[in-house]
């Protein structure tokens, strides 16, 4: 099973990467931050195909703590569809369908994670107009490991920094989502437990939206519909399963940036702070101090 190793480094922020944080607040709408993360670990690999598509060869390997069995197309016409390649697909018709919602592509920023051993961002929060139906085809498979705690981890720091300088800039916020995606265990044990406990605890106290999304069936559902308040998780595992999941993410944006555009002033899940209050409380100074640090600090 192939598999590509991500280069994983750190450097300082570039003003391109600024002015896509910049773009997202600068023009005083209320916005949503959408961080979307994602398994990227080699277990992403597997196969999607029926088994009466597929010859077995007879070779094994241990991939992401699972016994796997190597196979060959049975038929010419047959092709090999790995579950990452599906992501990739309906990722980029996700986008594609916000490119043409007109709701959507004014509200929502989106961000996307990924982890294996390790967690990177893939790419930092955007206007849904920067997006392009071909950026998933960018997506490689990474190593060996789940570390779900680091990509949960770095997903709630990217979506707590983007509420906080959209408060510093005087927008306001709509509830954060994450949508979580994995096909495997966590193995980062107490780790993972932590993460998972922290995601819940916002879902409870209304702060955060969360959608779990478990791919394959070696998934504990059960842990990741436990990250939620609707103590739900969905599957994806075949094609029109993979469409059905979006599309109900899909319609859940949509429904909820309509609601609060035609009541705006009723949310009580925005957030209303005052912009001295925030630089004074989050970063003891005022907001064009903080945009020169951001530009200047690690990844």
């Amino acid at each position: 099973m192939a598999h590509n190793d991500n280069n994983y480094s750190s450097g300082a922020h570039s003003l391109e990467y600024f002015a896509q944080y910049d773009s997202s607040i600068s023009n005083g709408e209320a916005r949503m931050p959408i961080c979307i993360c994602i398994d990227t670990s080699r277990s992403m690999g597997f196969l999607i195909n029926d088994d009466s598509e597929l010859e077995y060869t007879g070779g094994k390997s241990q991939v992401d703590g699972s016994t796997v069995s190597y196979v060959k197309p049975k038929y010419s016409w047959v092709k090999l569809t790995q579950r990452i390649d599906q992501l990739k697909k309906v990722l980029s018709k996700m986008i594609d369908n916000m490119l043409s919602n007109e709701i959507i592509s004014s509200s929502a920023v989106i961000c996307i994670v990924t982890f294996d051993q390790f967690a990177r961002c893939f790419m930092e929060f955007s206007d849904v107009n920067r997006l392009t139906p071909a950026m998933p085809n960018s997506l490689n498979l990474g190593r060996d490991v789940t570390n779900m705690a680091k990509g949960i981890e770095m997903a709630l720091e990217r979506l707590d920094r983007q509420v906080d300088m959209n408060a510093l800039a005087g927008n306001d916020s709509y509830m954060p989502l994450l949508i979580f995606m994995s096909d495997g265990m966590a193995t980062d044990g107490e780790a993972a437990e932590r993460a998972r406990r922290e995601v819940r605890r916002r879902s409870d106290e209304g702060t955060l939206n969360v959608l779990p999304i478990g791919i394959g069936s070696s998934v504990s559902k059960q842990w990741l519909a436990s990250m939620s308040h609707d103590n739900y998780c969905y599957q994806m595992e075949r094609d029109n399963e993979f469409e059905r999941v979006f599309s109900d993410i899909l319609t859940r944006v949509q429904q909820t940036t309509a609601m609060i555009a035609l009541d705006e002033g009723t949310m009580d899940k925005n957030i209303e702070l005052e912009e001295d209050d925030i630089a004074n409380t989050l970063y003891g100074t005022n907001y064009e101090s903080f945009l020169e640090d951001f530009i200047n600090q690690e990844c």
